[in-house]
């Protein structure tokens, strides 16, 4: 996280000699850049197999002089524990070990991981005239998520796990979701410091990708499972702000 703000810090330097130091004192059009960090709480049937996990994202977002903002976001969440390695099955033996390529005894490492695309619109609503384009930020977003069981272990020694066999056994399921964001945004007049913070809660409605269950040894056509995570968000946000000139032209320029 330390290095992702310095990097970030650094890559916006070249911009600031393109700024307006009063680019926040009146209400504009922006669009905003933003690539986010958040941790995610697991409830639900989902937290029965998977623990809380990770998650990274690009956004990328306009806002209207109403304060009005549409966006999308493509985010990859990752970390997250397999609860119960039972769900391999046979393979792995009642101390949840399982015998290597070269006889070896090995331990299977599982992690969830999973994408969430997402189509966004909301609100900020200004809380003083000074930076009306700073303010507390509601939003809700319609998208569609997946999310698996993902094998991080070496498959020349395991080769039971490889990707072609572990889809009879990596529960991965996909669907659509909704999503809801209660946070803070905030344009620093300094022409650096521009962020939102926030709580962001999903709903995600899916289905089965898989057809068979090798553990069960059962079709899984009809599977469905509700996932819900709830979790902090935090975007750091390259802003490229937008004035309207009396000739119907557009002028750009970043702060």
């Amino acid at each position: 996280m330390k290095h992702f703000v310095l990097f970030f810090s650094i890559l916006l330097i070249p911009f600031l000699s393109f700024s307006q130091k009063d680019s926040t004192k009146k209400i504009q059009s922006i669009v905003m850049f933003s690539p986010s960090f958040g941790y995610q709480f697991a409830f639900g049937k989902h937290a029965d197999f998977f623990t809380n996990n990770s998650r990274a994202a690009m956004n990328i977002s306009y806002k209207f002089p109403s304060n009005i903002t549409v966006g999308v976001e493509a985010a990859f969440m990752f970390g997250a524990e397999v609860k119960d390695l039972s769900l391999l099955g046979d393979m792995t033996n009642s101390n949840g070990f399982i015998l290597g390529k070269n006889l070896t005894v090995e331990q299977p490492s599982l992690e969830g991981r999973g994408g969430h695309i997402n189509l966004e619109f909301g609100k900020i609503f200004t809380l003083s005239k000074k930076d009306p384009n700073s303010g507390i930020h509601l939003k809700g977003g319609l998208g569609y998520m997946f999310y698996s069981a993902y094998a991080s272990t070496d498959f020349l020694n395991i080769p039971q796990l490889n990707n072609n066999y572990l889809n009879g056994y990596d529960r991965a399921m996909g669907g659509f979701s909704f999503s809801q964001f209660v946070g803070y945004t905030f344009f620093g007049s300094g022409r650096l410091l521009n962020f939102s913070v926030g709580v962001e809660n999903i709903f995600a409605f899916t289905s089965s990708l898989r057809t068979w269950d090798f553990k069960e040894n059962q079709s899984i056509e009809n599977l469905k499972e509700t996932k819900w995570m709830v979790g902090p968000k935090l975007y750091f946000t390259i802003p490229l702000y937008i004035k309207n000139k009396s000739y119907f032209t557009e002028n750009y320029f970043y702060n």
